[in-house]
């Protein structure tokens, strides 16, 4: 496989109106993490918001454009839907162009089979009105390609969420510092977003090191640097950021490939380039090529975390995706100088699912949290909506509670959670019949 390396619709509805005059902005960020060993894309044709009465808007993309909706580094992806009208959102529908939906992988591209309107429900309620919003678009779940006929068939599920969203943002231009904040402009788009600083944010600066403070971060961004941020999206279009890192600022294309030859002495590789990307845009390449690349002094970090790995992880065989800062001639080959090299797990960067509902019992003897969906809130595991699941929990699993105001959080124990009071938010795996083992839970008093 590429990564593995041997790469309108409204429904029935009536439509209400279409984009109003400089009427405020939808900005989509997909997240292309799947936990998948393939490169998934399409053209998007249309773009329609579905209303709580039924209606939908008119088509709001200005233009067919294509979206990266899978890829095995991961990265998120933007797409700006400009002067959406006010109003009350259920519901994000897509129209792919038909025959435009392309699988890369075996080191090749091939036609795909994909419904033609993709229904992302949105995970809460989207109230647009007198300022941009910003939507984060995840995978909810196993999104299969099935093999057969010949050819093979996309089965998505796609969800919307509007509130701590958790994503990993990498090219943003610091604009200015505001206080203890930063305006950043986001990669693709240059739609402003805000970055807020958890406390316990860690610092990293261009070589992988730790930063001490905030405030040395914010006087070495600047207009010669960009910054790859983790943190929770919030609808505002704000990024309550957990780990940040800076970069030298690079107008070149990312290389994403896989290592056909390893010399961890000289820090050496021999890339095959199946695919670039250029400001947010992701392409495969016709024709792989291979190139020499130094990765001396360049920061390695699994793809989607700012923590330096340590060792050598660029064996034979792995998949990479790669800066390049210099090029050079040396014994008459041409060598590229990296200086960052994000490297990419066997199967592609896993997708984080998290689910959102309303705290209804708590078992501390049974280590186990009874939960109810919230209104406007689907709550899908394994693929089906359920009413109520259970949530189970163990030495293992982190709890955390959230603070009534803002974004700060501290660890508590189980029997702190209040019944009928708190929201809770939780991560893990599922193991069907609506149960889920958690790894991390989150509660806020609402």
């Amino acid at each position: 496989m590429l990564a593995a390396c041997s790469g309108s619709g409204g429904g029935g509805a009536t439509p209400a109106a279409g984009p109003g005059v400089d009427a405020p902005a939808l900005h989509v960020l997909f997240d292309a993490a799947a936990g998948r060993p393939y490169l998934l894309q399409a053209e998007v044709a249309l773009a329609v918001l579905e209303l709580r009465d039924g209606g939908t808007t008119g088509n709001l993309l200005p233009a067919p454009t294509t979206v990266t909706f899978a890829d095995p580094s991961g990265g998120v992806r933007a797409l700006t839907l400009p002067d959406v009208p006010a109003g009350d959102y259920t519901q994000l529908r897509l129209a792919l162009t038909p025959g435009s939906a392309r699988l890369a992988q075996d080191g090749g591209v091939a036609p795909l089979d994909a419904p033609y309107d993709l229904a992302i429900p949105l995970a809460g309620r989207l109230l647009h009105a007198n300022a941009p919003s910003w939507l984060a678009v995840g995978h909810a779940g196993d999104d299969h390609v099935l093999a057969g006929g010949g050819r093979a068939a996309w089965a998505p599920q796609l969800v919307g969420r509007l509130d701590d969203s958790p994503l990993t943002l990498t090219g943003l231009v610091p604009q200015r510092v505001d206080g203890v904040e930063l305006l950043a402009a986001s990669a693709g788009n240059g739609a402003a977003l805000r970055l807020q600083f958890a406390v316990d944010c860690a610092f990293f600066d261009g070589a992988g090191r730790s930063l001490a403070t905030r405030s040395e971060f914010l006087a070495a961004a600047d207009a010669t640097t960009e910054v790859a941020a983790a943190g929770a999206l919030l609808r505002a279009g704000v990024l309550f950021t957990r780990s940040a890192r800076l970069q030298p600022r690079r107008v070149e294309s990312l290389l994403h490939g896989c290592v056909v030859a390893s010399d961890p002495a000289q820090q050496r590789v021999r890339l095959r380039v199946d695919a670039e990307e250029l400001l947010g845009r992701l392409r495969p390449v016709a024709s792989p090529y291979e190139v020499d690349l130094r990765l001396a002094g360049a920061p390695l970090h699994e793809s989607g975390q700012n923590q330096a790995l340590v060792g050598w992880p660029c064996s034979q065989g792995t998949r990479l995706v790669v800066r390049v800062a210099t090029r050079a001639v040396i014994d008459g080959n041409v060598v590229l100088a990296a200086d960052d090299v994000a490297v990419v797990p066997p199967q592609g960067v896993a997708p984080t699912i998290e689910w959102h509902a309303q705290v209804i019992a708590v078992d501390v003897l049974a280590g186990t949290i009874a939960v109810a969906a919230l209104p406007f809130v689907p709550l899908v595991i394994a693929g089906e909506p359920v009413a109520a699941a259970t949530v189970r929990v163990d030495g293992r699993t982190t709890i955390w509670r959230r603070e009534l105001q803002g974004q700060g959080e501290y660890a508590v124990p189980l029997a702190t959670i209040q019944a009928g009071l708190d929201g809770i938010w939780w991560r893990g795996v599922a193991l069907g019949g609506g149960t889920v083992e958690a790894d991390s839970v989150r509660v806020r008093t609402k």
